[in-house]
């Protein structure tokens, strides 16, 4: 026998190859003993299978890129706006003190006392421009009046009262905005409502504040604030002595005032 396949195994090795499935590579080979099949190889599914793994891959990284981005974008504009959220509520409370209401009757009676006592109430803050915030605040003393009698230099309890001071106030911060520790100056005007249970004929009579404090911010949305103010109300009209130099002396129409002082510690909420 010569070394050469006849042609009976050569048309044997041609109908095996044509029945390889396109799906799949095969590897035939042909010898003398016939037809020899290497394992087959899903490779066409394993590439198709491996795209959108890659694409899922690319979409991924993408997502971490932008995410990374965006916060560095928003620790970039929490570093140049510091603490500036626009609003503040402080519920307060303290002590108000002073104040006296003149009376102008024929009784020995000249005057009655308003007692110092505990006080409370609300400060709503609107920031405006950098270091000026607008404020309303309300102020809720209970107390009670004694009337002095001028003949024997006594006073004596004679009933309760409640004074409600509703102000409107322009508030100036001295340091940059976003510092923890705040020094400020106030000023203000509004109304002083008086309950007095019938003693003496009062209602909303005006009244102003002027004052200072210091806030002190634990984080950005909360705070401790402790002030002082001045804060007069106008009670009763009376009539005053004016002398001048060209028209001489002449009796005038006067406000009399209560001159109270308030002094106040609060909770800052800020938004």
């Amino acid at each position: 026998m010569s070394g050469y396949p006849t042609n009976q195994e050569l048309g044997a090795a041609s109908s095996s190859a044509k029945s390889c499935v396109p799906h799949y590579i095969e590897v035939c080979s042909a010898s003398h003993n016939g037809l020899v099949k290497a394992p087959k190889v899903e490779s066409e599914k394993v590439t198709k299978a491996m795209v959108p793994r890659e694409k899922n891959l690319r979409v991924r990284k993408l997502s971490a890129l932008v995410m990374f981005l965006a916060l560095g974008a928003l620790g970039t504009q929490a570093q140049l706006n510091p603490d500036r959220r626009g609003v503040e509520i402080t519920p307060f409370g303290g002590s108000r003190f002073g104040g006296v209401i003149d009376l102008n009757s024929s009784s020995n009676v000249d005057y009655l006392t308003i007692h110092s006592t505990w006080d409370y109430g609300a400060l709503l803050d609107v920031d405006l421009v950098p270091h000026a915030q607008a404020e309303f605040m309300w102020n809720h003393q209970p107390t009670f009046l004694s009337a002095h009698d001028f003949l024997t230099g006594t006073t004596s309890r004679i009933g309760q009262a409640t004074l409600d001071m509703y102000h409107w106030s322009f508030l100036y911060e001295l340091l940059q905005p976003g510092a923890k520790l705040q020094p400020y100056l106030v000023a203000g005007m509004g109304f002083t409502n008086y309950n007095t249970h019938g003693i003496v004929s009062l209602g909303n009579e005006f009244s102003y504040n002027l004052g200072g404090g210091v806030k002190y911010f634990f984080t950005r949305h909360v705070g401790l604030r402790l002030e002082a103010r001045y804060s007069p109300s106008r009670t009763t009209e009376g009539t005053a002595l004016f002398c001048d130099p060209f028209f001489g002396c002449f009796p005038a129409h006067v406000h009399n005032y209560a001159e109270q002082g308030q002094a106040n510690l609060g909770l800052i909420f800020r938004f």
